[in-house]
């Protein structure tokens, strides 16, 4: 039997987003992440 897990990078819960300067992204400098 194979078992996959799959896990995701996302910015935590409680990060306010901003919008970077080209407006297509957020900016990533000062969030933080969880799995």
């Amino acid at each position: 039997m194979k078992i996959i897990v799959m896990m995701k990078q996302v910015a935590n819960k409680d990060a306010i987003l901003r919008i970077n300067k080209e407006g297509k992204w957020i900016e990533e400098a000062d969030l933080s992440f969880e799995v």
